[in-house]
């Protein structure tokens, strides 16, 4: 019974997170750019963010750097700057992918040395260190992120994707499954079932990588 209960309790925390940032991002979206506050920025960089996309994703690096010129101790804004940087470089769409991964630790690490009680920081931390091939700084970061907000899908869906990459795809399956669970209209829904189909393939059960 209290298994059900907490599992109740972190999904309602994670879909009224997903909620919330939603929201936000549609009312920032409708200001008029010139009342754009650094939150707005940030939330206008998710949005593009969430896109995925080459352009999306230099738009949504566009807004980040908004919102650092207004607010430059902003970690998430920093953290931010590193997911996308990250997500450009996976894929295949950087020019100087070295030189991009380099960028996008230094923002990642700011946001961490900024704010230690932010997971989204952790996060970009993690997933850029996985990056670079780092995988025991990688899942050390992500684990932190976990243990900081163990309802966040996106910290989660990370460390699976970092435990399946450095070779241990059994464990990974684990926290990709609770991703899913904790947020399944999240809009990187995909990355969740994408990582999960990889663990599934590493571990030679092509039918259920099929499947996802």
């Amino acid at each position: 019974l209290f298994d059900i209960q907490d599992e109740v309790t972190d999904r309602i925390c994670a879909s009224v997170g997903i909620e919330l940032s939603q929201s936000e991002r549609r009312l920032s979206r409708r200001k008029p750019a010139s009342d754009h506050t650094a939150w707005d920025h940030y939330q206008c960089g998710m949005w593009y963010l969430h896109k995925y996309g080459q352009d999306n994703l230099a738009t949504a690096q566009t807004f980040f750097l908004r919102a650092l010129e207004k607010s430059p101790a902003f970690a998430r804004a920093h953290a931010g700057m590193a997911h996308a940087i990250s997500a450009e470089v996976i894929m295949g769409s950087a020019e100087h992918p070295t030189e991009r991964l380099s960028s996008s630790l230094k923002y990642a690490q700011k946001s961490v040395e900024l704010d230690d009680r932010e997971d989204r920081g952790f996060t970009a931390l993690g997933l850029v260190q996985g990056l670079l091939g780092k995988g025991d700084a990688a899942i050390a970061a992500l684990e932190r992120a976990v243990d900081i907000n163990p309802c966040s899908a996106r910290a989660q869906s990370s460390l699976g994707w970092a435990l399946a990459w450095v070779g241990q795809a059994e464990t990974a399956i684990a926290p990709l499954d609770r991703a899913i669970r904790l947020s399944p209209y999240d809009p990187l829904l995909w990355t969740f079932f994408l990582y999960r189909s990889c663990a599934h393939f590493f571990l030679g059960d092509y039918r259920q990588s099929l499947k996802d």
